[in-house]
């Protein structure tokens, strides 16, 4: 559990870190909040809209800890639609523990995945100034895709333990900041012909606009 806690912090940092290392914080220690009305909220969504094209990140096995990344592209319009039109669920067969069951999920076609992305009511004055804007991200449905010849079922969680402090967790969010982009994906488990295939981790979108 430790290493699995670790891991996923260690995915949301490799993300984070790149889109805020860039931040200033102007020796401010003053922590100041915006009240995001509909002009900021037309700000957001302007940015933000947009095609992108990076990697889906994920970790491999529970077992080595390994973190493996396969390409991806994924567009955002104006009415705040999320849509990765060929999601690779065969990424989730990294998390099935039977043999013959995993095969199938490995082999499975990519499906459609779309998320509503939600302007939050407000943000830090810092973040909004400098461009750096954190939407939530939620899924509009749940994923389901064929698995040989049995149905399965992605279901998300809320949030994610992240590293071993208490009360720290991963929510599914999306971030922007100059031009670049991160979304959480948090996957619970995979349900294959009635069996539950625990996942709890995040599966991370990470892209530039095009």
């Amino acid at each position: 559990m430790k290493k699995i806690k670790f891991l996923t912090m260690a995915l949301s940092c490799m993300a984070v870190l790149g889109l805020t290392s860039c931040l200033s914080d102007n020796g401010n220690d003053n922590v100041q909040y915006k009240l995001l009305g509909t002009t900021e909220k037309t700000v957001y969504m302007n940015a933000i809209t947009g095609s992108y094209k990076g990697k889906l990140k994920y970790m491999t096995a529970r077992q080595d800890g390994k973190l493996d990344s396969t390409d991806i592209t994924w567009t955002i319009t104006r009415d705040s639609v999320l849509t990765v039109t060929n999601f690779p669920v065969k990424v989730l067969a990294n998390y099935i523990t039977k043999a013959d069951v995993k095969a199938t999920v490995e082999s499975a076609s990519p499906v459609s995945f779309k998320a509503m992305v939600k302007v939050p009511s407000y943000t830090l004055e810092q973040y909004y100034q400098q461009g750096y804007y954190l939407f939530g991200l939620l899924p509009k449905e749940k994923i389901t895709f064929m698995a040989g010849t049995k149905k399965a079922t992605v279901n998300y969680a809320k949030r994610i333990p992240s590293g071993s402090l208490r009360q720290s967790y991963l929510y599914p969010e999306i971030v922007y900041y100059k031009g670049s982009s991160t979304g959480y994906i948090l996957v619970e488990n995979v349900v294959i012909d009635s069996e539950i295939y625990e996942v709890n981790m995040p599966l991370l979108l990470v892209g530039k606009k095009q």
